[in-house]
């Protein structure tokens, strides 16, 4: 049985939040596209790559995903939520949209102003 859109991607945060990075393999479709300000990937392997990398950074390993709002309507998804607890840089406020089928993220496009780690 697959996952509700919105279960996918509670465990999609989760996964980022415990630090368990290669968890996410079990709601990224193979076939992900990812679109950010700073980064985009063609695959879900290439983007928990990056994701692996931002996890090692001590500074930016601090970061939680702080859940301020959600807008589901089938298998598409919005997520409001506060990137918080880093070091490196103060709370950013971020927006990411899902687009989901049979339980594993297809889509991610990510938005925040890249401004916050301007280093």
């Amino acid at each position: 049985m697959s996952l509700t859109t919105e279960q996918t991607v509670e465990k999609y945060y989760a996964s980022w939040n415990s630090g368990n990075i290669d968890s996410m393999r079990e709601v990224l479709s193979k076939d992900l596209v990812f679109r950010g300000p700073m980064e985009q990937h063609d695959s879900s392997e290439d983007f928990i790559s990056s994701c692996k990398k931002m996890a090692e950074n001590p500074d930016f390993r601090q970061f939680k995903i702080q859940p301020v709002n959600c807008l589901v309507q089938g298998e598409e998804a919005c997520y409001f939520y506060r990137l918080a607890n880093g070091k490196a840089v103060p709370e950013v406020p971020m927006a990411e949209y899902f687009k989901i089928k049979a339980g594993k993220i297809q889509e991610i496009r990510l938005y925040f102003d890249a401004r916050a780690f301007a280093g």
